[in-house]
């Protein structure tokens, strides 16, 4: 069984749960999920089953979407709403232009600092761990790491009052905030930050993903979904592929190459190409069916960033080989000089063996 699970992930489940969840639903135990998502967010989890679980480096490159509701003038420990206050001040006088003010410093590369209570590993030890054992964030010595932030934008702000955050009656002003970031970016670091920048304090109070990479919160499937026909929800994998590489050409011969651990020249590699992908297969039901002309070939899964980001153009291109049936299938590149194709990774979908 192979395949790609877009999962709507609910509120009270970790990520863990949910890869044990669709372990049993589907009957194996080969998942992984693309990205953490923390107990307290929902949304967007694509699931990689089976000899899907190879592009989950791929699928974690893509961007992600959020929008977060950010509470103002309270800080807590884990820079959510489960956390235990630890800074407060009246954030009442913010205005949106304020607020508007300071989001420009936050668009683009910017140094990030994790929050103490995350899944990154000091010493062998995960920070969070170090947390609970007592270990205040000034002792943590947690590294700034660079991050990417796309887009910004402000969907609602006061007088809209809050009173989400744990063990606190004070009625807040909040806003919601729509992020679109890359990957490895806390979204409570980002609010804990913006408060800052306004002279106050903030903390993310609720938090939905609405993408990730090229799926969407609108073509997930519920846990409900799963459990009526948890075989059914899986997207198929050599669609994903193609969304993953800059072309993609059917050529049996080369794939036979490449899963031998053999490289194909890319003078021999273009004349095939010319062939095969003007060909049969290239003219017929595999390219003009449903995989070729819907929702996988066309629309985000073809056209999205895997497909037209740094990974799929200039000379590191990615390319993508099919077999006529789609059965088999090398994701490669060119080597440094330009002359070979060498393979990243080879899938062959005619089992259901992992």
């Amino acid at each position: 069984m192979h395949g790609v699970l877009p999962f709507l992930k609910p509120v009270g489940m970790t990520s863990h749960d949910a890869v044990s969840f669709a372990r049993r639903m589907l009957g194996t135990k080969r998942i992984g999920h693309t990205g953490t998502l923390d107990p307290a967010a929902c949304g967007v989890l694509p699931l990689c089953v089976g000899q899907a679980t190879r592009l989950v480096e791929y699928l974690q490159e893509g961007r992600k979407e959020y929008v977060a509701e950010i509470t103002l003038g309270i800080e807590t420990d884990t820079l959510d709403a489960v956390g235990k206050t630890v800074h407060e001040s009246d954030a009442s006088h913010i205005t949106e232009a304020e607020l508007r003010a300071v989001l420009p410093s936050f668009i683009g590369a910017i140094s990030q600092t994790p929050p103490l209570f995350s899944a990154i590993k000091r010493d062998g030890k995960k920070l969070y761990e170090l947390a609970r054992d007592g270990v205040e964030e000034s002792e943590a010595a947690i590294e700034a790491r660079q991050v990417v932030i796309h887009a910004l934008e402000i969907t609602r702000f006061p007088p809209h009052m809050s009173t989400h955050v744990a063990g606190d009656s004070t009625a807040r002003p909040r806003f919601m905030l729509r992020v679109e970031c890359g990957s490895g970016t806390y979204i409570r670091s980002l609010a804990r930050d913006i408060g800052r920048a306004l002279g106050s304090f903030a903390t993310m109070t609720f938090l939905v993903r609405t993408k990730s990479g090229f799926f969407s919160i609108d073509n997930c499937k519920t846990v409900e979904d799963i459990t009526s026909d948890a075989r059914g929800a899986l997207l198929p994998v050599a669609p994903i592929l193609r969304g993953c590489a800059a072309r993609t050409f059917v050529d049996d011969a080369a794939v036979e190459a490449f899963s031998h651990g053999k490289t194909v020249r890319f003078s021999d590699a273009n004349r095939d190409m010319s062939t095969h992908a003007q060909g049969e297969y290239a003219q017929g039901e595999y390219a003009q069916g449903e995989y070729a002309q819907g929702e996988y070939a066309q629309g985000e899964y073809a056209q999205g960033e895997y497909a037209q980001g740094e990974y799929a153009q200039g000379e590191a291109a990615r390319v993508l080989f099919l077999n006529g049936d789609e059965s088999r299938a090398a994701l490669v590149r060119r080597d440094s000089e330009g002359q070979l194709f060498r393979a990243e990774k080879v899938f062959d979908f005619r089992t259901d063996a992992d």
